[in-house]
Formats: C-alpha cells, structure tokens, sequence
C-alpha cells in the first residue's frame, strides 16, 4: 500500500541506511546516502549534479561525524549558487536523524524543502527498464553503462528509476546511451 506521501524536489543526503529509511517513511524524496565520513567521488558527483537542477538538503546528524561530513560535502561540492545547497538542523547536539521524531523531521522538511504542487507524474517506470533491458538477466552491465555515462552513481534498478526520474531523464536519451556502448 502505497501512502500518499509529499514529495520533496530535492535531494536528501543522510549519513546512512536508517536514515534513510526514517525520512523515506514521511516523504517521497530521492536520498543519497553518505556512508559515514568518507566521500567517494562517485557520491560527490551525484551532488554536484543535482545542485546543477533542484539542489540537495545536507541532512546529517548533529555530531562531530555529521559537522565534518557536511563540511566536506560543501567543500568538495563547491557550489556558486549557495541557494542549491540547503541544511537541515536537528535541535539538540549529539542528536541522530534516525532516532528523532517524525514530527521533528518533518519540520524541518517542510521548512526548508521544495515541494511539488502537484502529484508529478514519473516519467519513467519498471516497464520501460524491462524493455530497454536494464533489468533482469544479463542487464548489469547495460545499467552500469547508463549509470556511469549518466553521472547517476552505482545502484539497483530501484535506485537507477529514482535517480532518472529525478534528473528528468527521458528514454530516447536512455536508448542513445546503449546504441553507442
């Protein structure tokens, strides 16, 4: 069953996996997970692709792991347009994304996030990764094809349909990726 969840435009970056999970249960977002302290550049490209269209909201713990990861999110992200770039504050120090309230979380969201006004109709779907043959046996490397001619990072077909969606990515440039291998 799928809720009718707000959908933000930008996207979230968390430090994890429960993270994640926790902000995926009150909106419907794109996340880019950090992984802890270290930044692979892969990861820092996604970031700088979307500051080039809807922006990030940097949203880490409030620790000393959070402070750094976000410092060097900025720094090696390097953003001219600050506006692009946007943090998300939990109230207390030491304080993890995971274990606040929903209510915090969603406050914060909705102070600082980009909503759609209306129920944006995703371009892409399962269907069109079937035909293209992204997904299922011996489409790995198709998809790695796309996600690293794309700048979309690595991932499942899951992650591969959100992150096309959210750069607005339509299927003839899909096709075009593959036909030129």
């Amino acid at each position: 069953m799928e809720l009718n969840l707000e959908q933000i435009k930008e996207i979230i970056v968390v430090e994890g996996k429960d993270d994640a999970k926790r902000i995926k249960e009150l909106f419907k977002c794109t996340i880019v997970e950090t992984g802890g302290l270290y930044l692979t550049q892969e990861t820092i490209n996604i970031l700088k692709k979307a500051t080039e269209t809807n922006g990030i909201i940097i949203f880490t713990d409030s620790d000393k792991a959070g402070n750094l990861i976000r410092k060097n999110i900025l720094k090696r992200v390097g953003c001219l347009n600050q506006d692009k770039i946007k943090h998300a504050n939990l109230k207390s120090n030491n304080q993890e994304v995971e274990m606040s309230s929903k209510l915090e979380i969603t406050k914060i969201l909705k102070k600082i996030g980009t909503f759609y006004n209306e129920k944006q109709k995703e371009s892409l779907n399962l269907s069109d990764l079937i035909e293209l043959g992204i997904t299922g046996e011996q489409s790995k490397h198709k998809r790695k094809q796309i996600q690293k001619h794309l700048r979309l990072g690595s991932g499942n077909n899951k992650k591969l349909l959100e992150r096309l969606n959210y750069f607005k990515i339509k299927r003839e440039e899909i096709e075009k990726v593959i036909l030129n291998k």
